[in-house]
């Protein structure tokens, strides 16, 4: 779950923009860990995106 605070009031409508498409899948063996660590990959990838996109946000908000 992601939860954002801008001005310290919680942007729940930012936060399903950012999480739209988020579906980290496992393989249903967890022996396959080649498989997790590219789905966690993914995650890391997608965390990274939102974090430049947040920040995109903020400083247009700032400025």
């Amino acid at each position: 779950m992601v939860e954002i605070y801008i001005n310290n009031r919680r942007n729940s409508d930012l936060e399903s923009q950012l999480t739209q498409g988020w579906d980290l899948k496992l393989p249903d063996n967890p022996n396959l860990c080649d498989d997790i660590l590219l789905e966690l990959e993914k995650a890391v990838s997608k965390l990274e995106e939102s974090n430049e996109y947040i920040a995109k946000v903020l400083e247009v908000c700032l400025f």
